[in-house]
């Protein structure tokens, strides 16, 4: 297990936090500099590091746990995040035995990991830098074929690799960088496979049979494993798979325009900031690519004439013109590890202040004959129910594929039938107590604690008006018109919040007193 690891610190992926000394570890000098970043927060870190090495800067616990990576090395008051914000997608996290000042995080972290068995733990690593040692906690996630790393042996190669992909008549996409294949598109890069679910298991089970040091990153069509959503909406990722051309090294890859939209989407929703490709934000939009995107975008567009400026604000209104743009709830998602989508779609963006919500209950409730009940407890709550309508025909099929990102299999086991879990039923509501989003999480909480038998709920919800009208677009278009008109009335003739709605709102709050706790403790850990 140990060998594993000292192959990893000397091929895989890194990630530095808050690292205090002036020396890279001697145990990673051999591993190329592109696989190895360096991240320190803007106070509170002191920066020690005399060799050329990448670094960047980050905001704190919630940037540490989206990066894939092989190895995560925590230190100074990094090692917070082994209690909230920690690596989602590392096999290893290392933290440094120095850290006495923030001892107690340390072990109330392992504490944690270690009772929801989310890691084990190995023991000790000593690393050496420039005849200095330090000591690690060496915590392991054990490598499984719900991963999306994988690492394929060199006896094998990407060309035998895809050649076996191509044998067994696998669904699948190579998106990018597929010119110079069977070749890498740089040192130290990886080559990324969008596949079908269908094939995801079998795919995967081939690299870990084939265990090397060549990095392959697998993504699927239907599944939320890029950051607990799709690697991109399942009915663009399927219609990329459909149309696909064949290329060098029997591989995969997407037809011109494809092509080109696939790098635009990796460029904006995926890297952000991080791709290099300019910005009207130029005050945040540092270059930190690895890769060329801006090159790349510029290339593709030449292919098929596409005459467009190549900023994010103008690629992201193609992307809309287009039908490639993520829905809003898919943004929100995004723009919480993507600073560009969190300032362009959130934080520049007018805030609507009407306490409009829309409720998606799904086939099996409505089956159920739960959607009455809903109502009540919606109206109970102090909701005003404006509209309820059900789900059909061609606007199922829409809804299905733009809300949530597609994503309606999270928490269903294998033989169970996602179709019970798809939206039927759409009832937009009106806040009478502004309690914003807060509010609408206790009502949503509620209703899963009541009604709610399986793992996956029959419930989904909006978090504010953008959101919501997001929803009225896709699922009831024809009533837009109506709805603006009778929320104004509404508004005009609202009084303040009277004290039957108070308690019920303090009742809610009480239900919630967890997530409350939780929210206390993650302001705690940002300092």
């Amino acid at each position: 297990m140990v060998s594993d690891l000292s192959k990893k610190l000397n091929n895989g992926y890194l990630l530095f936090y808050g690292y205090s000394y002036k020396n890279i570890p001697d145990q990673v000098k051999n591993n190329y500099t592109s696989r190895m970043n360096f991240y320190y927060k803007a106070s509170g870190q002191v920066n020690q590091l005399i060799d050329d090495v990448q670094i960047y800067q980050y905001n704190g616990y919630k940037d540490t746990g989206w990066e894939t990576c092989d190895v995560v090395l925590f230190d100074q008051n990094s090692v917070k995040s082994l209690l909230i914000g920690f690596p989602s997608n590392a096999k290893y996290v290392l933290i440094n035995c120095a850290n006495f000042k923030y001892f107690h995080w340390v072990v109330l972290g392992l504490l944690r990991r270690l009772l929801i068995r989310q890691v084990r733990f190995l023991g000790f690593k000593k690393l050496t830098q420039n005849g200095h040692s330090s000591f690690w906690i060496i915590l392991r996630r054990d490598q499984l074929i719900n991963n999306n790393n994988f690492y394929l042996s060199r006896k094998i190669g990407i060309e035998g690799f895809l050649n076996h992909l191509r044998k067994a008549k696998t669904e699948y996409v190579v998106p990018r960088f597929f010119e110079s294949l069977p070749a890498l598109h740089r040192e130290g890069g990886d080559l990324d496979l969008i596949v079908s679910d269908q094939d995801e298991k079998s795919v995967k089970q081939f690299l870990l049979e084939n265990e090397g040091d060549i990095r392959v990153d697998i993504w699927t069509v239907g599944r939320p494993n890029y950051h607990g959503i799709n690697y991109m909406p399942s009915y663009l990722s399927q219609d990329v798979i459909d149309k696909a051309i064949d290329g060098k090294a029997s591989a995969k890859i997407p037809n011109k325009w494809h092509a080109l939209y696939c790098m635009i989407y990796h460029s904006l929703y995926h890297k952000g900031f991080k791709a290099g490709v300019p910005s009207r934000y130029s005050q945040f939009n540092v270059n930190q690519a690895k890769n060329d995107y801006l090159g790349c975008l510029k290339g593709l567009a030449k292919q098929v004439d596409l005459k467009i400026e190549f900023t994010m604000e103008d690629l992201d209104e193609y992307m809309f013109k287009i039908g490639w743009r993520p829905a809003l709830d898919t943004l929100a998602k995004i723009a919480q590890w993507n600073e560009w989508v969190n300032i362009h779609h959130f934080q520049h963006q007018p805030k609507a202040d009407s306490g409009l919500f829309a409720i998606i209950i799904k086939s099996a409730a409505v089956e159920l004959g739960l959607s009455a009940n809903v109502i009540t407890e919606c109206r109970d709550a102090g909701y005003e129910v404006i509209s309820n309508c059900l789900i059909e025909g061609k606007v199922k099929e829409t809804a299905i594929k733009k809300i949530r990102g597609g994503v309606w299999n999270d928490g269903v086991t294998d033989d169970e039938n996602v179709a019970k879990y798809h939206p039927a039923q759409i009832l937009i509501l009106v806040d009478k107590s502004s309690r914003g989003e807060p509010g609408m999480k206790q009502l949503k909480n509620s209703l899963r604690k009541k009604f709610d038998d399986t793992k996956t709920s029959y419930f989904h919800s909006t978090d504010n008006d953008s959101e919501t009208w997001d929803y009225i677009k896709i699922c009831i278009p024809d009533q837009e018109t109506i709805l603006v008109s009778t929320i104004k009335t509404l508004r005009n003739n609202q009084q303040k919040t009277n004290l039957i709605y108070s308690i019920r709102s303090l009742q809610l709050i009480y239900s919630n007193f967890k997530t409350n706790i939780k929210s206390i403790l993650i302001r705690m850990l940002s300092h």
